[in-house]
């Protein structure tokens, strides 16, 4: 996290300014993750994991500034992941685009830029349990996919497998 933190920070202050503003997600990690969230909360407030390559923010941030009210990473390639991992992750998408009538992009995750005005139409939603890549698909507006290879950065045990 504090990793995530530090790249996503430098490249912002680089590319931006002093002026941006990071959310960070805690999608059930089961480690210290929060703790570390809630301490960062005080500086800025990203998939900490650092499967999504942080160093995309400036093309995603260059199709924010061309009139997109959503970027969003769309993995091409998924490195480091088991045959199993990239099994699943391919039929979990295909089910879902047929069992919806949103059009929710494939092979993505949460790794993405939102504009203001996108934010506030996701906030003023009353759901309490969201899945963000179809609620964000929901919202509408104008949204692009930034094609990368995702990959497995540092060691993470997936909470779903840890023993509770």
């Amino acid at each position: 996290m504090l990793e995530l933190h530090r790249r996503v920070s430098e490249i912002c202050r680089r590319d931006v300014g002093e002026t941006y503003e990071l959310v960070l997600v805690n999608d059930g990690s089961d480690d210290n993750t929060w703790a570390v969230m809630c301490d960062l909360a005080a500086q800025d407030i990203l998939d900490a994991d650092l499967q999504d390559p942080s160093e995309l923010l400036g093309a995603m941030m260059a199709r924010m500034d061309a009139g997109c009210d959503v970027v969003y990473g769309q993995r091409t390639h998924r490195l480091g992941e088991t045959a199993f991992k990239k099994l699943t992750a391919h039929v979990f998408y295909r089910v879902l685009d047929r069992l919806t009538d949103i059009r929710i992009p494939t092979d993505t995750g949460d790794f993405r830029l939102m504009s203001r005005r996108a934010l506030d139409a996701l906030n003023a939603m009353p759901e309490q349990h969201r899945f963000i890549r179809g609620i964000v698909s929901w919202v509408g507006m104008r949204q692009e996919a930034l094609p990368s290879n995702a990959r497995r950065v540092l060691p993470a045990r997936p909470s779903i497998l840890s023993p509770k």
